[in-house]
């Protein structure tokens, strides 16, 4: 389901991130924070009905070229 929902990436400095997809088996995720596949990640989106709060592993991550070159999309 195409989304648009404000998110952060948690870590040693959060970083801001935006849902543009959601589903039952993951999320596909914009963020200025390049990610490895693989990676484990504390992810906090702002849902309509209040936050939700995951933690996640990185399915994917690839430059979106549709973008600055310094945004990743990242599949979770």
């Amino acid at each position: 389901m195409k989304a648009d929902l404000p998110a952060t990436l948690g870590g040693r400095v959060p970083q801001p991130a935006t849902v543009i997809d959601l589903s039952q088996l993951g999320c596909l995720v914009r963020s200025d924070k390049a990610l490895a596949r693989g990676a484990v990640v504390d992810l906090d989106i702002e849902m309509p009905d209040g936050p939700l709060r995951v933690k996640a592993r990185v399915a994917e991550a690839s430059i979106d070229g549709d973008t600055l070159p310094d945004l990743s999309l990242i599949h979770i």
